[in-house]
């Protein structure tokens, strides 16, 4: 009786966010997912050789020196290996996370846009460069998804700047240049808001 009660609870949480997601927010996301695995399918299904992916296939990647203190623990996500399916659906997910926020982000209101926001996210030149380096894709990807949560939250929950702050210092923890994604999101969202 507790077990079904407990299943009826996580089937109405489920269900409540599923329709919290909007129809624009679901084409981001499908089209970002479907687009990458079109995109980069060669690169998913061969594995591209290059001297860092093979001096680091049993490193611990510890960056602190270059300032990317996350990336070992982002990186541990795919065990440190080169295993190109799994790492390219991963980083995939995390992309299309990315996009469906920033269409949430950018009040995006025709399925169309939205589409375009989540292939061209995945077909920009630097994603498929990201994906010589398959070892660290998914931890890459995962902080272009922090740099987005960081915006998100600070732009639209009253101290989401407060978690806002934490995303952002992880995904530079991964990379710094994901400063310039959170920066370019921000001046996107005030431009917006003074339109309104």
């Amino acid at each position: 009786m507790e077990h079904d009660l407990s299943g009826r609870a996580l089937e109405s949480r489920l269900s409540s966010a599923w329709h919290g997601i909007s129809a624009q927010e679901r084409w981001a996301f499908a089209a970002c997912f479907v687009s990458g695995l079109l995109i980069h399918l060669y690169a998913f299904t061969n594995l591209i050789p290059n001297a860092d992916g093979i001096s680091r296939l049993y490193d611990a990647q510890q960056m602190t020196i270059s300032g990317r203190w996350f990336l070992h623990y982002a990186s541990a996500l795919n065990g440190y290996f080169e295993l190109p399916a799994m790492i390219g659906v991963l980083s995939l997910i995390f992309l299309s996370l990315a996009a469906a926020l920033t269409v949430r982000l950018l009040r995006v209101r025709g399925s169309v846009w939205a589409a375009l926001i989540g292939v061209s996210l995945t077909a920009f030149p630097p994603a498929a460069y990201t994906y010589l380096y398959m070892f660290t894709a998914s931890a890459y990807f995962l902080g272009v998804l922090f740099a987005v949560l960081g915006v998100y939250f600070t732009a639209s929950k009253k101290y989401g700047f407060l978690y806002g702050t934490v995303f952002l210092a992880l995904a530079m923890g991964i990379y710094q240049t994901y400063a310039a994604v959170a920066i370019g999101l921000c001046l996107i969202v005030v431009m917006l808001d003074a339109l309104e």
